[in-house]
């Protein structure tokens, strides 16, 4: 059996905040929601997001206060928080993740299930950061797999424009 001790960190920020690393699964508040900027459809997005965390057993703070964006981390980091959903468009929201300051950019629907992934521990941080953001591994593969095509394509306009 795994000490819960592993589960709790507490470290001073270089700020010199207090600020507790609870692991996701332990945490008691699995993450925050907010808004970017104050406005009705950024905060019918909050509620629609809250919704769906409850309806699926996600513990969360809404935060609606009209603080700015860093004292909305700051908060959240200092209650241990893992995580930070912050809706700053009616499609898509970012997600922080609180130990590395990762930010990675995901779709307003998929969202909550990304979450609780996160939260029950079925998904790491560092895959849902490959998946929605840029991978030096994926435009490579990417790069890779177009090259050839390009090199075609081209090979067949000189053929074309040169008459050859």
């Amino acid at each position: 059996m795994e000490g819960f001790g592993q589960h709790i960190r507490f470290f001073i920020a270089k700020q010199g905040t207090n600020v507790f690393r609870f692991s996701p699964l332990v945490a008691p508040i699995k993450c925050t929601v907010f808004s970017l900027v104050q406005s009705q459809a950024l905060e019918e997005a909050t509620k629609a997001i809250a919704k769906e965390l409850t309806s699926l057993g996600i513990s969360h703070k809404v935060d609606t206060t009209g603080k700015s964006i860093g004292k909305k981390y700051a908060r959240s980091d200092e209650l241990g928080v893992p995580f930070a959903i912050i809706v700053d468009s009616e499609t898509l929201v970012t997600i922080r993740e609180r130990d590395s300051k990762d930010q990675v950019r995901i779709g307003l629907t998929d969202v909550a299930s990304v979450v609780s992934s996160l939260a029950e521990g079925k998904m790491p941080w560092k895959e849902v950061a490959e998946h929605a953001g840029f991978s030096p591994k994926r435009f490579l593969v990417k790069l890779l797999v177009v090259f050839p095509f390009c090199i075609v394509f081209l090979y067949f306009l000189l053929v074309v424009a040169l008459g050859l």
